[in-house]
């Protein structure tokens, strides 16, 4: 994966995290992520738990984890 590539997925969980974090209050459940491929899923479960880390507001509504939380 490219910088621009990490930087693209980077940008879109802010995004979503913004998105989730707006709709809670409307009962959104966030989002969850799988690509089907290791490396990639592995990368969006760091970089979630890193802006959860952060308490980046919605992070704690997004999940790539494994086995769904």
């Amino acid at each position: 994966m490219t910088g621009d590539g990490r930087d693209d997925l980077m940008d879109m969980l802010a995004r979503h995290a913004h998105v989730a974090q707006e709709a809670r209050g409307a009962g959104c459940a966030g989002f969850r992520y799988r690509t089907g491929h290791p490396d990639l899923d592995a990368f969006l479960e760091a970089h979630i738990r890193l802006m959860q880390d952060r308490n980046f507001p919605g992070a704690d509504l997004l999940d790539a984890s494994p086995w769904g939380g």
